[in-house]
């Protein structure tokens, strides 16, 4: 059953930043995104390096990756 988020908050943080949150959250050091789900406030939480244009598809698809997550309610543990 899909969560239904009050709010979405997308973080866009550099790589150096985004390696650390993937090993502070168990994942591996190299991992493109990440997201949560804050119960507290209802609210799903993205993070993702910024793509680098309009046309980064491959950025753009880790975006879209952990929106899923957001919109399914299904997390990586």
């Amino acid at each position: 059953m899909a969560i239904e988020p009050r709010s979405l908050t997308w973080n866009i943080v550099s790589d150096q930043e985004m390696a650390k949150l993937c090993r502070e959250h168990g994942q591996r050091a190299n991992c493109e995104g990440m997201a949560a789900w804050d119960k507290e406030f209802r609210q799903c939480i993205i993070w993702t390096r910024s793509p680098r244009a309009d046309d980064d598809a491959s950025r753009w698809q880790v975006v879209h990756h952990e929106l899923q997550h957001c919109q399914e309610g299904h997390f990586h543990p």
